[in-house]
């Protein structure tokens, strides 16, 4: 079994060669599992998604959150071990004007991922109290 696999765009690589000899094409080499898992995704995700709306976006959410946990177990535990902190640090969860109310909060790079899935996710009050509902791990305040 081969741990590579072939990059099926070497053809545009190619032509853009043609078109612009002076173009800079980079080309990276990545694990083998880390490519079936991002293409697992991407096959769930299956078409044009612009937001999480749908029981089939929310298992896409969950791989990712998966996902997410597999490739980067240390940020994901210091991201589960820093939650009691923030909710102590958040209190009942409003800002310092009480115009807005902490109610989730989310990994960064997990959510640099989730808008490459989902670019127009909207992360409001709707969302956020149905994403702590679904997963109580992201869940600081009171929603």
């Amino acid at each position: 079994m081969s741990i590579l696999k072939p990059d099926q765009y070497i053809g545009l690589y190619t032509t853009v060669k043609q078109m612009n000899p002076n173009a800079q094409i980079v080309l990276r080499q990545y694990e083998r599992r880390l490519v079936d898992a991002v293409d697992h995704i991407v096959e769930m995700a299956h078409g044009e998604r612009d937001s999480i709306t749908s029981e089939n976006d929310w298992k896409v959410f969950e791989e990712l959150l998966t996902f997410f946990a597999t490739e980067w177990p240390h940020e994901y535990m210091e991201f589960k071990e820093s939650i009691p902190s923030i909710r102590q640090i958040k209190g009942e969860g409003y800002s310092e004007s009480r115009e807005i109310k902490h109610v989730g909060s989310i990994p960064p790079r997990l959510m640099k991922l989730t808008r490459a899935i989902f670019p127009s996710q909207v992360w409001d009050k709707k969302f956020v109290n149905k994403l702590v509902k679904r997963f109580p791990l992201f869940k600081v305040g009171s929603a």
